[in-house]
């Protein structure tokens, strides 16, 4: 028996690739509402100004604001978009902004991505050593560039 296949409409295309990017948007949602409340709730409980002074010191070396940590950290452990729903919460410059980019794509989902290349037969320590610190030479980079120019 010859089984005729049928052609995939233009809307039938179109309500596919809606559905999935609604399934990825929720994904998304998931991880960066929480993050952002919780955010703000460090933020309104003067615990996020606290980290902010206290890391201060060690940010400040990239030309970020010491509350940046908590973005880095979070891009770092959980993934991008958890480092990116902190970004409403903070006021930065474009030069923080573009500093931080640089840094977290550079070095973010740090235990999911090392997991894989270790499948591979990446060591891990090779993968982190590389990608922190690559992270931390761009940022320093970027801030002197910025600063000289």
């Amino acid at each position: 028996m010859n089984q005729m296949q049928t052609k995939p409409t233009l809307f039938s295309i179109l309500k596919q690739a809606f559905q999935n990017a609604i399934k990825v948007i929720w994904k998304i949602c998931k991880i960066m509402i929480p993050v952002y409340i919780l955010v703000e709730l460090l933020k309104y409980m003067n615990i996020l100004p606290a980290i902010g002074a206290f890391l201060a010191p060690i940010m400040g070396i990239f030309g970020l604001p010491g509350e940046t940590a908590i973005t880095l950290i979070l891009a770092n452990t959980i993934n991008i978009y958890a480092g990116i729903a902190t970004l409403g919460s903070l006021t930065l410059t474009t030069k923080q902004i573009t500093i931080l980019a640089v840094m977290i794509t550079t070095s973010h989902s740090l235990f999911l991505e090392t997991t894989i290349l270790h499948g591979i037969h990446v060591p891990r320590s090779l993968q982190l050593i590389l990608r922190i610190g690559m992270m931390i030479l761009l940022g320093l980079i970027m801030n002197w560039v910025w600063r000289v120019s």
